[in-house]
């Protein structure tokens, strides 16, 4: 009477599954590693230019400012801008232009940054 077709088998079920969340977890581990990566390159520099931009004396005061100055200014009112030219252009991607605009500020200042080979710390 009883047909075992319509009955999942449990161990190979289990066994799909927890191949598949294997899988699932490899990738999701090799693009945190990815992410990892890429942050530590973008970042790893930050230290290193922000030593040699200022005199020590106000380096951390500086950069204290300057950074909450620009994560209020950009990164306090990036979703309304984000809202704004989505509703205004009617493109979800517009927000996508408006990083890119800030990347390329951000790369021009980086270019901008002065030349410190050979500049003496210590003062």
């Amino acid at each position: 009477m009883g047909s075992s077709s319509k009955y999942v088998n449990y161990p190979s079920f289990s066994t799909k599954i927890l191949a598949l969340c294997l899988a699932l977890f490899s990738a999701i581990a090799l693009g945190q590693l990815g992410f990892a990566l890429i942050f530590a390159w973008l970042y790893g520099v930050n230290p290193a230019v922000q030593g040699e931009l200022l005199p020590h004396r106000i380096r951390v005061s500086a950069f204290s400012i300057a950074y909450s100055l620009c994560l209020a200014l950009f990164g306090g009112t990036t979703p309304l801008v984000a809202a704004y030219l989505v509703e205004r252009t009617a493109d979800d991607f517009s927000p996508v232009w408006y990083l890119i605009a800030l990347s390329l500020v951000s790369l021009v200042a980086v270019l901008l940054l002065p030349e410190t080979k050979g500049r003496d710390f210590r003062v």
